[in-house]
């Protein structure tokens, strides 16, 4: 048995797999296709026709859906292979070359930062300049009582004189 695309049903599943409502998925989904044309000039459909073999993910879909759930939910490749029906080294393969795309897919939806940094201490260096950090006092957030309403405690000397 392995995970479908079509067992998901309503947005909560769909959140739950990828992160994504459904409608957003297919929205995503067609950034993703045009990353997938960016990046490899072919579709998917004709590669496997040229290649004559059928990949383990036959459809932008299914590999976009793959990737979400792989972001959203990390296990290994073996624990991903067993999920998708896959085998370990297909699994990172087509991570890996999904991931790719959807940073394409994303750079042509100009949702990228505008910056990039070589590696940790490049982001560090930038975020610890003194103009860059909060300079707003802290602020109490009103948060509401979980325990239920206070008692009124009785004002002493209001009650009846014993």
């Amino acid at each position: 048995m392995s995970l479908q695309i079509a067992d998901l049903k309503t947005d909560r599943e769909w959140s739950a797999a990828t992160s994504f409502k459904k409608q957003e998925f297919y929205d995503l989904l067609t950034w993703f296709s045009k990353g997938y044309l960016a990046i490899y000039t072919i579709s998917i459909e004709k590669i496997q026709e040229n290649l004559k073999q059928e990949f383990s993910f036959s459809t932008y879909q299914e590999l976009l859906f793959f990737v979400l759930f792989t972001l959203k939910n990390p296990t290994t490749y073996d624990v991903n292979g067993i999920i998708f029906g896959i085998s370990q080294s297909a699994s990172e393969q087509n991570f890996k070359k999904g991931l790719l795309i959807l940073k394409k897919a994303i750079e042509l939806a100009q949702q990228l930062p505008t910056q990039s940094f070589s590696d940790e201490q490049a982001l560090v260096a930038v975020h610890s300049k003194p103009e860059l950090r909060n300079t707003l006092p802290p602020t109490k957030f009103d948060r509401p009582d979980l325990r239920g309403p206070k008692r009124r405690e009785p004002k002493r000397g209001s009650g009846p004189a014993t």
